[in-house]
Order: structure tokens, then C-alpha cells, then sequence
């Protein structure tokens, strides 16, 4: 299965989107820098990546999350809502029970 991988640039958009800031490890790798990303909200405190160890992909990913934001089909351009899914799921067992 594709998975989708995002830039810098994305996940700081997304990060500013949900009202975080995004902060890139510098310096040498070690316990408490794994050498990725951080996620601050607007009193400085860590709400994802303690040790620096999200990916560009992760912060998108907790970020959409957090916004409640329709993720992307990494095998086609087609966009789910949460909204949709249940609706889907819900259609699905209701046509199970009643063919039992």
C-alpha cells in the first residue's frame, strides 16, 4: 500500500492550521532528539514529539486529526469524511441484520 510523505513546508502549514507550532530538532542526535519534529501549542507546551521523533508525515497526520479533516486516499484522489465513513459502516451492518 502508498503511503503519502509531506515536506517541511506541509507540516508547518498544517501545524499553524490547528493553531501548534512546529519545531525541527537540531544539533546531534541523541536520547532526546531523535532528529524530527516537535508539535507546541500557544503556551509552549509539547502536545506530540517529546523526543523530536515525529516524521513531516505525522505531524500532518495528528494535525488533520485534530481538525477532523477528510484524509487523503493514498491509492486514488477521492476524499473520505469521518462523517461519511460512519455513514458507510452503519449502512453496512443495518443491510447485515437484515438478512439475518
Amino acid at each position: 500500500m502508498a503511503t503519502l510523505t509531506y515536506t517541511d513546508a506541509q507540516a508547518r502549514y498544517w501545524a499553524k492550521k490547528a493553531d501548534y507550532r512546529c519545531c525541527k530538532a537540531r544539533g546531534k542526535e541523541h536520547l532526546n532528539n531523535k532528529g524530527g519534529y516537535q508539535l507546541v501549542d500557544t503556551c509552549n507546551n509539547v502536545v506530540a514529539g517529546v523526543d523530536f521523533g515525529l516524521t513531516a508525515t505525522d505531524v500532518v497526520e495528528f494535525c488533520r486529526e485534530e481538525l477532523n479533516e477528510p484524509v487523503p486516499n493514498p491509492m486514488g484522489t477521492e476524499y473520505v469524511s469521518q462523517a461519511e465513513w460512519m455513514d458507510l459502516i452503519a449502512d453496512v451492518a443495518v443491510g447485515l441484520e437484515s438478512k439475518q
